[in-house]
Order: C-alpha cells, then sequence, then structure tokens
C-alpha cells in the first residue's frame, strides 16, 4: 500500500515537469513567430532580433530537456 502510493507521488512530480516542459515548448515556439512580410523589398529588422533568433531557441532547447528529463525519470 505504501508503495502505490510513493509510485503515484511520483507520477504526479514527474506530470507536473511534463505539463511545465510543454507550457515552455508552447512560449517558445509563439516567441519565434513573427509576421509574414507582404513586400519582399523591404527589411524587417524586427524578424533579426534577440528574441526571435537567440531567446526562444533557448526555452525550446531547454523545454525539450526538461519534458525528456520528466518522461525517463524514475524517481
Amino acid at each position: 500500500m505504501n508503495l502505490l502510493k510513493l509510485t503515484s507521488n511520483n507520477f504526479l512530480i514527474n506530470l507536473k515537469w511534463l505539463i511545465i516542459g510543454i507550457g515552455i515548448i508552447v512560449l517558445g515556439f509563439s516567441l519565434m513567430y513573427s509576421k509574414p512580410v507582404n513586400q519582399f523589398n523591404e527589411f524587417d529588422h524586427n524578424k533579426f532580433s534577440f528574441i526571435h533568433l537567440s531567446l526562444a531557441p533557448i526555452f525550446v532547447v531547454t523545454s525539450y530537456l526538461v519534458v525528456g528529463i520528466s518522461i525517463f525519470k524514475k524517481n
């Protein structure tokens, strides 16, 4: 009986980290999004900002690591 309680508690902890990781994935991909260009001869500096090119991929890679750890962690 005590083992089942411990197992369900670990499952809930891993599920919490899985949901957090998926939320950070959604946040990272939404930070990568930028509006489409209507005219191709205009250069839009907002598409090449620090958030789009550096910060968002760091969020996505980190969140994939969090999701992977939450799936494979036993206790």
